[in-house]
Formats: C-alpha cells, sequence, structure tokens
C-alpha cells in the first residue's frame, strides 16, 4: 500500500456555445500527459434507457430538475477522476453550469426556486482538489 499522496491535476476548461467547437479543439490537444474530458452527452442520453437530453428539451418544466441534476453529478464525477496526468481539459465546468444553464432555467421558470436551491447547494462538498 502507497501512503503517497496522490496530486491533482491542473484543470482546464473549455467553454463555449453549443456547436462551437469545443469538442474539435479538445481532440487537438490529446497526448500522453493530458486527460481530455468532453462532456458524456452519450450518458445523458441513456439513463436506464432514458434520453434525458431529450426529454428535457421536450418538456422542460417537468424535466429541467432531473436533467440537471443528471448533468451536475455527471460533470462533479469527471472531476474526481483522475490518475498521474498533469493536465486535465475539461469540456464545461460545473460553473457554466450553473452560471449559464441554471440561470437560464430560473429566467424561464423551468425550475423552481427550490430546485435551483437544491442544485446550488453543496455541489463541491464532495470534491478534493
Amino acid at each position: 500500500m502507497s501512503l503517497k499522496k496522490k496530486c491533482s491535476p491542473f484543470i482546464v476548461a473549455v467553454e463555449g456555445n453549443i456547436g462551437s467547437g469545443k469538442s474539435t479543439m479538445l481532440k487537438f490537444f490529446q497526448s500522453k500527459d493530458v486527460i481530455i474530458d468532453p462532456e458524456p452527452v452519450d450518458s445523458w442520453r441513456n439513463v436506464a434507457g432514458e434520453n434525458l437530453l431529450n426529454n428535457m428539451y421536450k418538456d422542460p418544466p417537468r424535466c429541467s430538475f432531473t436533467f440537471q441534476s443528471y448533468v451536475q453529478l455527471t460533470r462533479l464525477k469527471l472531476l474526481e477522476e483522475h490518475g498521474n496526468e498533469k493536465v486535465k481539459i475539461i469540456e464545461r465546468s460545473i460553473q457554466s453550469n450553473n452560471f449559464v444553464f441554471l440561470e437560464t432555467a430560473k429566467k424561464r421558470k423551468t425550475l423552481s426556486d427550490v430546485e435551483l436551491e437544491g442544485l446550488l447547494q453543496n455541489k463541491f462538498e464532495s470534491i478534493q482538489f
């Protein structure tokens, strides 16, 4: 058993609008010393056979909370996963989820105040940077 503390990687978030080339840019930076974590869109499209992303677009008032909860969870999992890499490049940060997507849901009233507060509270407690 090793008592060495695992060093956290330096994390770079690539931000941008949908379809702006974030994924293409991430592919450009792939190397053996850099971990690339694209948005896990495929996992959002298949949760127990349900397409949460599609459901959210079809019925935002009913599905936004479930979708945003799952998005937060998958983003947190990506941040927690690291090996010996020195640099990790991620597609969108949890901050963009909060300050862009949750704010949009708030303005469009597809999330209630209670749902929004639930998504914003305690989001970083489980992550050790």
